[in-house]
């Protein structure tokens, strides 16, 4: 449902030639969610559902994987301490994103938006910005896997 867009260019674009990507079992999610004493937002549950166990799909090289939640965390306290920032990292966020040790992404599952508010921050930065919804984020590196470029994916979508 949120979604909706992502899966279309998927479909058009990336399936051809790496196939459908593969989701997180609902169980496994739940236990993940509880686990971290978090419930996620349904954008952010549809991604998992349908991409969330992708490990050797188009988003790996970026940690979006469903596993990879508590490696980022620790990843973004550090980029934080690292910089500086007087950001306060709240302790409901979901860091959904880290890229070549130099970037990463996360909204804050306590808030009650179902297409999440999600923040950036690279290690250029002294503090996060906004990045806009999570489904207009997940869209723009799903374009950007499929784009050759010197840039990394979500580096120009801030």
């Amino acid at each position: 449902m949120y979604l909706i867009s992502s899966k279309d260019f998927y479909q058009q674009c990336i399936a051809p030639q790496r196939g459908d990507p593969s989701g997180s079992a609902p169980l496994v999610i739940e236990k993940v969610s509880d686990r971290l004493g978090l419930r996620f937002p349904a954008a952010y549950l549809e991604f998992l559902r349908w991409m969330g166990n992708d490990t050797a799909g188009v988003l790996s090289y970026a940690n979006w994987c469903l596993h990879d939640l508590p490696a980022n965390q620790t990843f973004l306290q550090v980029l934080l301490e690292d910089a500086g920032a007087s950001y306060q990292l709240p302790a409901s966020a979901v860091v959904f994103y880290s890229d070549h040790g130099c970037r990463a992404a996360w909204f804050d599952a306590a808030a009650p938006a179902p297409d999440p508010y999600c923040y950036f921050m690279n290690d250029d930065m002294a503090e996060p910005v906004a990045a806009g919804a999570f489904s207009g984020l997940l869209l723009q590196a799903l374009k950007d896997s499929c784009t050759p470029s010197l840039s990394l994916p979500l580096a120009n979508t801030i």
